[in-house]
């Protein structure tokens, strides 16, 4: 009996093993924000919300590239911008959710917090930078690079 509990739990364990994985990707989009100021001379700074939309790639790591919309809101002050959103990537079928949040002063930040399919269980954290692409045409272009670490069931 003890041979059999035993042998039934070596073949649990390894489903239950999550590997962890360095990733770097990059997401570009065309930037939709809006912004209002805090007071009619605009000098306290302005409320802003955004909903990017783009596609991804992966520069490091076995995501494989897909597409990605970017939903968020914050403060932008003299003090920095500041805010926080979701990001939703979808890969054939699988998806899986990034938190962010803005920190003035410093590299955003970033949280997997959800998956599905091939995605199901993934976790991670890590860091991001975001720059415009194109300022001077009708649909500015923005591209956010991410980096940090994930970890997945093997």
């Amino acid at each position: 009996m003890k041979t059999l509990i035993l042998a039934a739990l070596c073949l649990l364990l390894p489903a239950q093993i999550w590997a962890a994985e360095r990733v770097v990707g990059v997401n570009t989009y065309v930037r939709k924000l809006e912004s209002w100021p805090l007071d009619q001379q605009g000098t306290l700074g302005v409320y802003w919300r955004q909903n990017n939309y783009g596609s991804y790639k992966m520069t490091l790591g076995d995501i494989g590239p897909g597409i990605v919309e970017c939903i968020g809101a914050g403060f932008g002050t003299a003090a920095g911008v500041r805010g926080e959103g979701i990001c939703l990537f979808e890969a054939d079928g699988a998806t899986f959710t990034m938190t962010w949040q803005t920190n003035p002063g410093d590299l955003n930040t970033w949280q997997i917090v959800s998956g599905t399919g091939r995605f199901e269980g993934i976790r991670g954290e890590g860091t991001a930078k975001s720059r415009i692409l194109s300022e001077f045409t009708a649909l500015q272009h923005l591209e956010s690079t991410w980096e940090g670490e994930i970890t997945r069931r093997e």
